[in-house]
């Protein structure tokens, strides 16, 4: 099973320790932030790993998700760009099941742990591997541990495992951060169908005849 220890072994990954955060944004602002090694010179991203079960469609195999942490990870809308009609995260006894490793420690690293690659479907986050230099922390097997790698080591890591990957813009895919979709037009109720004859404070109204003979006497007159 893959430890942090070996991860950076293989990897050239910086292991850093920090205090534990208490929620997602919480780590997202110690690893770029506060906790980053003094070694690393270059920029730093945060990132996340989602795994999905689909349902429906023409896919069958799991879906690991690779983005940076402010990419959109839209559950239903990957699943339909992969041909399956939804997507759920995916029950902690298939996590446990498919990498060996809680739910909180699926991380790309765990592929390490898969024999056979083919069983899972993986998509990369395009804007993840964009710049080669930049680093990217990823949770390090621990609440207070965080490994810090650099993009292209990253992709050679997934070369070297032999994971067949996709790059897709999850932007594209899932919409952009907090875009919501417009409202539906309202329906304007349609009015009801004149009737042949409606009563009317007690008078009656024909057909054809749109003033009153009390409102307005010339008009009424000359219909």
């Amino acid at each position: 099973m893959s430890s942090a220890a070996d991860i950076s072994d293989l990897t050239g990954a910086i292991l850093a320790s920090h205090p534990v955060a208490n929620s997602f944004a919480a780590w997202v602002e110690t690893v770029t932030k506060t906790a980053v090694p003094s070694s690393i010179s270059s920029s730093v991203a945060a990132t996340k790993t989602v795994f999905l079960k689909p349902k429906g469609g023409k896919l069958s195999t799991p879906i690991l998700v690779v983005a940076l942490a402010d990419s959109p990870v839209g559950n239903n809308a990957i699943a339909k760009h992969l041909g399956a009609k939804e997507a759920r995260v995916a029950a902690d006894d298939l996590t446990r099941e498919t990498f060996g490793v809680e739910k909180l420690d699926v991380t790309p690293f765990v592929l390490k742990n898969v024999a056979d690659k083919s069983t899972l479907t993986v998509l990369i986050d395009e804007a993840l591997l964009a710049d080669a230099d930049r680093h990217l922390v990823f949770r390090g097997f621990a609440a207070d541990a965080s490994l810090y790698v650099a993009a292209s080591k990253l992709k050679a890591f997934l070369e070297a495992q032999g994971v067949r990957y996709t790059s897709v813009n999850l932007v594209e895919i899932c919409g952009a951060p907090g875009t919501a979709s417009p409202p539906a037009p309202k329906k304007v109720a349609e009015k009801p169908a004149a009737k042949a004859a409606a009563a009317d404070d007690g008078k009656e109204i024909l057909i054809g005849i749109t003033a009153k003979k009390e409102e307005d006497f010339p008009s009424w007159y000359q219909q």
